[in-house]
């Protein structure tokens, strides 16, 4: 056996090249905070920028309708916070309330007869100072649309820059673009404008559709609620709305609560015609709803929204949440234009 000598050049180029680089990521580590406000901003104004377009293709100038688009969102935001959330928060405090009622409940009913197993709940659980703790952080964030606004997108002070930097990049046409062109080398400048309209492009479709599957099925599940006089119907509606944003599972995670209020405050049967209802609202939606608007959600996997979803709540918390989605659509983009570099490279060899 011979012995091979393996040897390894790394230009200084090279090692200058990974030093700044790992730099850049400590950089934007340390600044993270401004980078999600931006980011934030930037995903904002690209899912206003079709609304704009419509107004512009109607011969009103870029800036009102940037000012149109931007007021009717604040407007819809705001009438969320004013109209639906204080309701939520009355269910959500009335949940609360009976929640010692429903375990005490729970404790006692047996509804396959004595042989049956019984649910008990620890002793060590104080209920009541659990009812008090979420009550007061209730209480806390029910204070108005700009508190609660600020809770979430990390104080007043970034809410108002995200507001700024979205409106500023909306009114400008291709603003996002000419952001990109300020940040980006001159070499990768076309190619990342690319990247960037075609991930627009995903992104839009992505949350029209999914939007548009939340409310419907958000409503559908609160006026059945409703017909069969299940408690807390808004509150349960409210939650498959949100679930409605996790694919597969969503509607089975929501389904679970409505199932045990329904079956603890009118027996089996109510429990079984709320789960008949989840049943005919998903078979619905994957049926009737989906095929409709598939074409707009189109492309993007659902095991990929899930993962996105958890890793971006884990690293960010609620602005993670926001970019988690367009930030993986990116990322896919990416992917594949390298391995489309890469087969293009090997056809040509």
């Amino acid at each position: 056996m011979e012995d091979k000598n393996v040897t390894i050049n790394i230009s200084s180029g090279t090692i200058v090249r990974g030093i700044l680089f790992f730099l850049l990521l400590v950089g934007l580590y340390l600044v993270r905070d401004v980078v999600l406000v931006v980011l934030t901003a930037v995903m904002i104004a690209a899912v206003l920028e079709p609304g704009t377009r419509w107004f512009v293709r109607h011969k009103i100038p870029r800036p009102i309708s940037a000012l149109i688009i931007y007021l009717l969102l604040l407007s819809a935001v705001a009438g969320v916070f004013y109209f639906l959330i204080p309701p939520v928060l009355n269910e959500t405090q009335g949940f609360l309330n009976n929640f010692p009622q429903y375990i005490q409940v729970t404790e006692l009913w047996a509804p396959l007869g004595s042989a049956a197993p019984v649910l008990h709940i620890p002793q060590t659980i104080q209920v009541n100072s659990l009812v008090s703790q979420v009550s007061a952080s209730l209480a806390s964030i029910s204070g108005g649309f700009f508190a609660t606004a600020s809770n979430f997108l990390g104080g007043v002070f970034s809410f108002s820059i995200i507001l700024v930097i979205s409106f500023y990049l909306l009114v400008k046409e291709d603003g996002v673009a000419e952001f990109l062109e300020i940040i980006v080398p001159l070499k990768q400048e076309e190619y990342f404008i690319g990247l960037w309209k075609r991930t627009q492009a995903k992104i839009g479709r992505w949350m029209q559709g999914q939007l548009l599957l939340m409310l419907i099925v958000g409503v559908l599940i609160y006026f059945g609620l409703l017909v069969l006089r299940v408690p807390h119907a808004l509150l349960l509606g409210v939650l498959a709305f949100i679930c409605e944003i996790i694919p597969v599972f969503g509607m089975t995670i929501a389904a679970i609560p409505a199932f045990l209020l329904g079956a603890l405050n009118g027996g089996w049967t109510l429990g079984l015609l709320v789960a008949g209802l989840y049943l005919i609202v998903q078979q619905f939606e994957a049926n009737v709803i989906y095929p409709l608007v598939v074409k707009k959600i189109v492309g993007i996997p659902p095991l990929l929204v899930i993962i996105s979803l958890i890793i971006g709540a884990k690293l960010a918390g609620f602005l993670g949440i926001i970019l988690s989605v367009p930030l993986s659509v990116a990322l896919m983009e990416f992917i594949e234009d390298v391995n489309k570099r890469k087969i293009e490279a090997r056809s040509r060899h």
